[in-house]
């Protein structure tokens, strides 16, 4: 049986780059993580090998193991002063200790850590999964991780888009608007032009009238 809390802190230390992350770990675990994605990609020689519960849960998995933020640090000072702040991140637990005892707080990841310590114990020999039985559970909470970071960023890309579409949309509405407006200007322009022509025609036809002039062609007046 694995250390659950080392298990977490290897693939941490490999997932966010921290003290103790050696070449041996990230390269285990990485040559782990391409096992399990071509592994999954051919989903139905697993099922043939055994047709398990913790299988499916991990195939319908569509979330992955997200991550929690804890705080953030400064890289470094100049002058005294922090010129650059990171955010301090680790992978959400499934429980946490009360003073009645241990209370499970996110059903669905205890239902993904029962999965990964089933898988790994049925299927980690059959796909060749390396290093200790440590290491291949940590491989399997950086693999559903990656899984999940995939996840964060088509969304951030999808809300991008949306975000561009919607600006793009109002710049042609503001274009479109100022297309109409410029139109009305112009017709208002003839209009105002019409206005004044007509009205200096009456006015010239009334004076013609009060002279006594006749006026050989009345449209020609207007």
């Amino acid at each position: 049986m694995s250390n659950q809390q080392t298990v977490f802190k290897l693939a941490e230390t490999v997932l966010f780059n921290k003290k103790g992350n050696t070449k041996t770990k990230r390269d285990t675990m990485q040559a782990n993580h391409k096992i399990l994605v071509d592994a999954f990609k051919n989903q139905r020689t697993l099922f043939m090998h055994r047709d398990a519960p913790c299988l499916k849960l991990l195939c319908d998995d569509k979330e992955g193991w997200r991550t929690t933020l804890v705080g953030s640090e400064s890289s470094g000072k100049v002058n005294g002063r922090n010129v650059m702040t990171v955010r301090v991140e680790q992978l959400a637990y499934y429980g946490k200790q009360t003073p009645t005892g241990f209370k499970i707080v996110d059903r669905n990841l205890k239902n993904l850590w029962d999965a990964i310590v089933n898988f790994v114990k049925i299927y980690g020999e059959k796909i060749c999964l390396k290093g200790d039985l440590e290491m291949q559970q940590a491989s399997m909470l950086y693999w559903l991780n990656q899984k999940y970071a995939a996840v964060v960023a088509r969304k951030e890309a999808a809300s991008i888009r949306a975000t561009e579409a919607e600006a793009l949309a109002a710049k042609e509405r503001r274009k479109q608007e100022k297309q109409e407006y410029r139109s009305a200007m112009t017709i208002q322009r003839h209009l105002r032009g019409w206005y004044m022509r007509s009205v200096q025609a009456r006015d010239m036809l009334l004076q013609q009238a009060e002279a006594g002039e006749e006026v050989d062609d009345w449209e020609d007046a207007w």
